[in-house]
Order: C-alpha cells, then structure tokens, then sequence
C-alpha cells in the first residue's frame, strides 16, 4: 500500500512540476474543435508567464464562453478573455500571431459583445507580415482563410 500511494505522490509531484506548455498546434486544433472537454485540459497546460501562453489562455476563455448556459456568465469570461487579448496585443503590438488570434476571435464574437473593432487593421497587418512567419502559421491562417469572411484564399 505504502507504495502505491508513494508512486501516486511521485507521479503528482512530476506532473505539476513539468508543466507542459500549450504547443502552437495544440492551440490551434483545440481552438477550432467543437469540445468544451478540450478547451478546459488545454486551460490546464498553459502557463500564462509565457506572453503566447497567455494570449492562448485568453482565447480559450472566450471560446468556453461559448459553451456556458447562463448569459450573464458567458459575458463576463467573454470579456475576461478580451481584456486579457487585448492586453496581450498591447504589450506585443508587432507580434503577426497575436493579431491573427484577435481577428479570428472578432471575426467570430457575437453582435452582443460589439468587439469587432480591428478586423481590417488585423488583417492589413497580417497580409503585410504574412511572408515573414514561420511556415505552421502560414498553414494555419491559409486553412482559417478558406472559412473567412474577412481574410481569404485570394489574399495570399
């Protein structure tokens, strides 16, 4: 007995102490999945010390927010989630992947939240720097591409 529950102590000892950060595909394929079981394990592997990792963890509360019951509920992690993007973007006002996030998050915010504020800004940027980012992105914003109505096929 003594040994399994040293075994478990080990095995919570190591898993708290690894924390795995949230990879960029990870994010991605959470982001576009319909799962609110996903979205909250990927909450669970960010660590928000990372400028990325937060920016991710900001998106994925406004997607959980999706899935939630109660409006009044669904507003306020809506804005936790904005306030916590637009706080990120701020702080790394030339970073091509934070303004993508935040265009597909406009892109997709419901009417009641009025945050749709910086789609042709965002998407400007994102056409101009398009060529300088790292090839997984570019995959990534050309599939968003084929779905948008703001950014398409056509753009790149």
């Amino acid at each position: 007995m003594k040994f399994f529950v040293l075994q478990i102590a080990l095995f919570c000892f190591l898993s708290l102490s690894a924390n795995p950060d949230l990879s960029q595909l990870e994010f991605y394929q959470t982001i576009a999945s319909e799962s609110a079981e996903e979205i909250e394990k990927a909450l669970m592997l960010i660590n928000e010390a990372d400028a990325t990792q937060s920016i991710y963890n900001s998106a994925l509360l406004i997607k959980k927010a999706s899935y939630l019951k109660v409006l009044k509920e669904k507003i306020e992690l809506c804005k936790e989630g904005i306030k916590g993007l637009e706080a990120s973007i701020e702080e790394h006002p030339e970073n091509a992947e934070f303004r993508f996030i935040r265009l597909s998050i406009q892109e997709n915010a419901p009417k009641i939240l009025k945050y749709k504020l910086n789609l042709e800004e965002d998407k400007t940027f994102l056409l101009e720097k398009f060529s300088s980012l790292d090839a997984d992105l570019q995959v990534i914003i050309k599939n968003y591409a084929k779905s948008s109505m703001i950014l398409t096929s056509d753009d790149f």
